[in-house]
């Protein structure tokens, strides 16, 4: 049996709902690519700890 897990980020919907004028998608890019490595790098470390 196979799990899927699916995570919603709000950081940057949220965040650009307090901007004027609103983020370009590059912009958005710029933004989600190191956020997504933190969290991959995050869960990887999370893994490690719960295999211990």
């Amino acid at each position: 049996m196979s799990q899927q897990v699916i995570i919603f980020d709000t950081t940057l919907r949220d965040g650009e709902q307090a901007l004027q004028p609103a983020l370009s998608a590059k912009e958005k890019l710029q933004i989600a690519w190191p956020l997504s490595a933190w969290v991959l790098m995050s869960w990887k470390w999370a893994s490690r700890s719960l295999l211990r």
